[in-house]
Parts: C-alpha cells; structure tokens; sequence
C-alpha cells in the first residue's frame, strides 16, 4: 500500500477519534523540556544523546510535579513515531524532543505502553504541537508503536542496551550504531539500570492523567 494512502486512511480514522474524544475533560498540565536536545548522528538512522534531556511537568489542580529525565549517552532512533507519519512529520525536527522521550520509555519500559503513549502527547504539546498534531501522533504510536515495543523486548532479552559510555561518545562519522554496539563494554550500567531512574520515570507516569487538551 503506497504511503500516502496510508496517512490518508490513518487520518480518516484519527479524525473518528479526535471527535470521539472531543468531550473529555480537560486537567491542564504546564510541561516543558527544560532544553533542546543535543545529539550526534550514527549513519545508520541512529542518533546518540550527548547531554540529559529532562521534561518537566506541573499539574496545575493540585501543582503536582515530575520529570523524567532521558540521560546522555542514550541511543534512539526516533521510530516509535509510525513510519506512515514520518511522509508527513519530521521526526528529527521539532518534534525530536517528545521522540526521545517516547524512545526512552519505549526502551526502558518503567511504563506500559498505554501510559508512554500518553506522555508522548504531553511532550508534544510542550513543543508546541497543535492539537490534530499531537492526537495524531498519540494514536499512530498507541496503534502501532507495538511494533517497536515488541523489538525493544526481544533486543533487551538478547542482552542489548542502547548505552554508549562517555568516553566512546566521539567516533567517525561514518560509523554505524549497528556495528559500533558490539563494541561498547557490557559491564559498564546504563543509567536507567539504576532503581532511582526506574523510580522517577513511573513517578511520573502514574502522576500524568491523559485528558484530551
């Protein structure tokens, strides 16, 4: 099926949705990335994270407060965000901050995929996204980000991480994260396999309540 009809039939049945979900109510959150992120690229369609990324947020009924906070040294690909959406949004562009994000709890998955593909929305609108944008994305992720949810899984039983320590985080340009992985030491532990990254992401999580906004 060409891409284009896909996105067609994909927006057709966002649209259904979006009406459908027009009537929820509203818990407005103030939510930001405290900076954009700053990456290198892989030649294979990777990108490695040179400084921590942190999305902070505020629930304005009660001014409950989280972040979470994607460490540097973090390899994604940005393709939670469904390849159909890719025809239309640029996920290296502006909306890379809320990819990295989405990456991150697609690979660590401290949250379910319900609840990161909530956030997702949220991270969206802090870079703001428009309203169709963000529901778009939310629900291509929540209709097919199962896909690279179920590829994260499989990679992190095989013993795979996405880590790169700090002193391999400068290489050639032409270097692949496909071949530069089988290089890293094992034995060095990612951030996120410490309890507190596990603590802080489900923290936040469990705070953010998604209400269509």
């Amino acid at each position: 099926m060409k891409p284009l009809l896909i996105c067609s039939r994909l927006f057709q049945t966002i649209t259904v949705a979006l009406v459908l979900s027009g009537c929820a109510a509203t818990t407005p959150m103030k939510a930001e990335f405290k900076k954009a992120p700053v990456v290198t690229p892989f030649s294979d369609n990777y990108w490695l994270l040179l400084e921590d990324l942190t999305f902070e947020s505020v629930r304005e009924s009660d001014s409950r407060y989280f972040k979470i906070t994607v460490p540097a040294g973090f390899v994604t690909d940005l393709a939670s965000i469904p390849v159909p959406l890719n025809v239309i949004y640029d996920k290296s562009g502006r909306y890379s901050s809320a990819g990295i994000l989405h990456d991150y709890l697609y690979w660590t998955q401290f949250c379910d995929r319900e609840k990161s593909d909530r956030l997702i929305k949220e991270g969206l609108k802090a870079t703001g996204s428009s309203y169709i944008t963000r529901n778009t994305i939310k629900y291509g992720v929540l209709w097919f980000g199962w896909v690279a949810w179920n590829s994260n899984e499989k990679d992190k039983i095989k013993g795979e991480d996405r880590f790169v320590p700090e002193t391999m985080r400068r290489f050639p340009s032409h270097t692949r994260w496909e071949n530069y992985k089988t290089e890293i030491d094992r034995s060095i532990k990612s951030p996120w396999q410490l309890p507190e990254a596990r603590t802080e992401v489900q923290a936040g999580c469990d705070l953010f309540v998604d209400e269509e906004s």
